[in-house]
């Protein structure tokens, strides 16, 4: 869970494509530095959710 409340990432992931359905909001929440991506560029919109970052997410 180290890609939470990261200033200073841009949204530009290289696995979120201009039709991913969730595009728009991962985008939101990038920018207000909610959410980051992983330290390779890419945000991992298929990868499992771990279970306190789901629970924190359920919060928002």
């Amino acid at each position: 869970m180290g890609w939470l409340f990261s200033p200073g990432v841009s949204y530009g992931f290289s696995d979120v494509s201009e039709n991913y359905w969730a595009k728009e909001e991962i985008h939101y929440l990038s920018e207000r530095f909610i959410i980051k991506g992983m330290n390779d560029g890419t945000f991992g919109p298929n990868n499992p959710l771990e279970y306190l970052l789901m629970e924190f997410l359920m919060m928002l």
